[in-house]
C-alpha cells in the first residue's frame, strides 16, 4: 500500500462521521469520564479476490491506542513477500492531531510520505510540513472561512517540473458536510492541460451518504486547437444496516479534528474496505456506474449486495463486499473485524 491523495469521497465520509458541530481546527472536548467507553476497531483481516475468485492478498490491520497517540500497522503479501508499514499518530491535550510518522519495514517510494508535522494558528488556520521519501519538505497551508462554508486547501509543495500547486476547495452545506468538492491542477509545459475534478454529494436524514459523483475534465491546448476528455464514477446507496457505527467511530478517533484533510487521511486506513460506503451505518445495497475518458463503450454498471454479519453485541465482525465496489482485482474483497473497548 501506498500513500497518495484520497478520493474526496472518503473525506465526506469521515467528515460527516463526525458528531462536532463545526469545523473546527481547535477542537478540543474535556476529557470524559472513565466510565464513558465505546467499542473501536482493534484489527482487520482482509482477503482480496480477482475477477475469477482466486484468492490475490491477503492482509491484516493492527490498532493500538496509548496515552496521546495511536499506532496503525499493516502487513501485506500483494508484493510477494511479507510488506508491512507503521503509521504513528500524535495528539496534543485538547486532540488535535500534532504528528504523524510513517514506519516502512520495505523500500518506500520516493513519493511516500514520511512525515507530517502539524502547527495550528488560532481556530481557522494550520500548516502541514510534509516530508517524503526523496527528502524533500513540502508544505501545506489550510485556512477555513466558517461565513462562506468553504474549506481551501491550497497545495504549495514543489511539484515535478512543468506542474503547478494543486487547490482544492471543499464546499460545505447542511450541518457543515462536505456537498461539493473541486480540485484543479495544470501542466505548464506542451502541451498545457488542465485537470479539473468535480465531486458533488447527497445525504439522507441521518447524514448518510446517499450518491456520490465524481467527474474529471481534462482540457488540452495544442496550436490546432483543444479538446476534453472525462471519466467519472457515480455511486448510489439504496439501503443501510441499522447497526455497524463503530467503524466510523474509529475513523474519528483515530483522525481526531484533521478527518477531512486528504493526505492525512489517505495516510490513514485503507483496509477498513470501501469505507466511503460506510458515514453513520454499512451498506447493504449499492450501484456504481463507472467510465474513464468519455468513451460510452467504457461505461459499465455494478449491483452491489454486501452481506454484513453482526455478533450478539451488534457489532459488525464481518462484510463480504462484492466485485465492482470490492478492490482493485476487480473482485470481491472480504473483511472480518476484532474489537476493544476504550474511553472515548
Amino acid at each position: 500500500m501506498r500513500t497518495s491523495l484520497i478520493l474526496p469521497l472518503l473525506l465526506a465520509t469521515l467528515f460527516i462521521c463526525s458528531c462536532q458541530k463545526e469545523i473546527n481546527i481547535d477542537l478540543g472536548n474535556p476529557p470524559p469520564p472513565a466510565n464513558d467507553s465505546a467499542w473501536y476497531v482493534s484489527a482487520i483481516h482482509r482477503m482480496d479476490y480477482d475477477t475469477l475468485g482466486t484468492l490475490i492478498d491477503s492482509s491484516a490491520d493492527y490498532f493500538s491506542y496509548l496515552q496521546d497517540k495511536t499506532i496503525y500497522k499493516y502487513v501485506s503479501n500483494e508484493f510477494g513477500t511479507l510488506d508491512s508499514l507503521q503509521y504513528t499518530y500524535f495528539y496534543d491535550q485538547t486532540n488535535r492531531v500534532t504528528k504523524l510518522n510513517l514506519d516502512y519495514t520495505t523500500n518506500p517510494y520516493d513519493e511516500d510520505i514520511q512525515s507530517m508535522l502539524f502547527t495550528y494558528s488560532g481556530t481557522n488556520a494550520a500548516r502541514v510540513d510534509i516530508v517524503y521519501g526523496s527528502g524533500n519538505t513540502w508544505r501545506n497551508d489550510i485556512t477555513y472561512s466558517n461565513g462562506s462554508k468553504t474549506i481551501t486547501l491550497y497545495d504549495t509543495m514543489v511539484l515535478p517540473a512543468q506542474l503547478e500547486p494543486c487547490i482544492t476547495y471543499y464546499y460545505l452545506g447542511t450541518n457543515n458536510r462536505i456537498d461539493s468538492v473541486k480540485e484543479t491542477w495544470k501542466n505548464i509545459g506542451f502541451p498545457i492541460y488542465y485537470d479539473t475534478t468535480y465531486t458533488r454529494l447527497s445525504y439522507d436524514a441521518q447524514n448518510n451518504l446517499t450518491r456520490y459523483y465524481d467527474n474529471s475534465v481534462i482540457t488540452h491546448s495544442y496550436p490546432s486547437g483543444s479538446y476534453w476528455v472525462s471519466s467519472y464514477d457515480s455511486i448510489i446507496v439504496q439501503n443501510r444496516e441499522t447497526r455497524g457505527t463503530e467503524i466510523g467511530k474509529t475513523l474519528n478517533k483515530i483522525l481526531a479534528n484533521m478527518a477531512w484533510y486528504p493526505l492525512f487521511a489517505e495516510a490513514a486506513l485503507y483496509n477498513f474496505g470501501e469505507y466511503y460506503l460506510y458515514a453513520q451505518y454499512p451498506a447493504i445495497t449499492a450501484k456504481r456506474w463507472t467510465t474513464y475518458y468519455g468513451f460510452s463503450s467504457d461505461l459499465k454498471l455494478y449491483i452491489g449486495n454486501f452481506v454484513n454479519t453482526f455478533n450478539s453485541s451488534n457489532l459488525l465482525i464481518q462484510q463480504e463486499i462484492p466485485g465492482g465496489f470490492g478492490n482493485k482485482y476487480g473482485g470481491k474483497a472480504s473483511l472480518r473485524f476484532s474489537y476493544i473497548k476504550l474511553p472515548h
